[in-house]
Formats: structure tokens, sequence, C-alpha cells
């Protein structure tokens, strides 16, 4: 993330924040921090103020918070195209698996990548791929296709369930991998 923001952003929190406490909040040095406060005071987006006890305070002027929300903007536009692009990515997946007759399913996770990946699957619309909860205690996955004829891939998102899964010879994908 960018260090001016997290700085902007820990100043509007707290303007009796010191650089020490900047500097590991932004995991910064701390004269890092003191030559990024000095350029914001220079750009004009933050002001120094003495305060009791050689202290010092820091505010965000108007151009701060303008900088700020600049700064949050194109951040989350970044991510937004990043969770796109990866959306992306998956669906095209599973339909090239789904194009090779894979029954397909996919463990997963309680995590954002697992919410990416129901969003493909959603906009895929195919009861030849089954979304399986890990976490779910009375579900074996090998159960599941026991008495089928199908071809089968197990598509899993984590490290742990693909070194399991892959042990008991089962086709066996790391979406991680791939993407």
């Amino acid at each position: 993330m960018d260090k001016e923001y997290i700085l902007l952003n820990e100043i509007e929190k707290n303007e009796n924040i010191t650089q020490r406490e900047l500097s590991k909040k932004a995991e910064l040095s701390l004269g890092s921090v003191n030559l990024l406060i000095n350029k914001m005071v220079h750009e004009g987006l933050i002001k120094i103020r003495q305060i009791p006890m050689n202290r010092v305070a820091y505010m965000l002027t108007p151009a701060g918070v303008a900088e700020k929300v600049k700064k949050t903007r194109v951040y989350i536009k970044l991510h937004y195209d990043f969770i796109i692009e990866t959306t992306k990515k998956i669906k095209s997946l599973l339909i090239d698996m789904l194009e090779q007759n894979y029954s397909i399913y996919i463990v997963l996770e309680h995590d954002e990548i697992s919410e990416l990946v129901k969003m493909a699957v959603m906009q895929i619309k195919n009861n030849k791929i089954k979304l399986i909860d890990r976490h779910c205690s009375d579900f074996d996955i090998h159960d599941s296709f026991k008495n089928t004829q199908d071809k089968i891939v197990i598509i899993v998102l984590s490290n742990e369930e693909y070194s399991q899964l892959s042990q008991k010879n089962t086709s066996v994908i790391n979406l991680l991998q791939l993407i």
C-alpha cells in the first residue's frame, strides 16, 4: 500500500501519533517517516504544531484530506480491477475444464479467494461444478464421487488441502497455482 496514504490515514486517526509509531505502522524506518512527513508538510498536506513537552501534533490540511481521498480511490480501483481480472481467470479455467468434460469439485475455504470462486461459478451456471465447504464436518470428498464414471477434478484453494488430497492419487489442482 502507498506509504503516504498510511501516514495520512494514521495522522487523521491520531494527531498526537509519534514518528516512531508511524514508522511501525507504515513499516518504514524512522528516517523515511521523517522524510515523508517533511515532504507532505512542504506539499501542504499536513501541518505540524508544537504541543507541550517537546512534542508535535500533525493535522491534515484540506489538501491532505483531498489527497487521502484520491489515494483511497486509486487503491480501491486497483483492487477492484484485480478482483475482476482474477474472477475472469477462474471462470476461464473452469470453463476449459468443463469443455474437457470434467465434473469439478471445488473445496472452499472461508476466505476472499473462495468468494471470487463463488462469483465465477455463479456466472457459469453449470451443474457439473460442485462447491464443497472444507469445514463441513460430515463431508468426505471421496464419498461424493465413488460411484460415478465422470472424469473428476478436485480444485482446492490451500496448499494444506492440496497436500492431503494429492497423496490419495486423486486428480487435484491447486487453483492458486494456476491463477
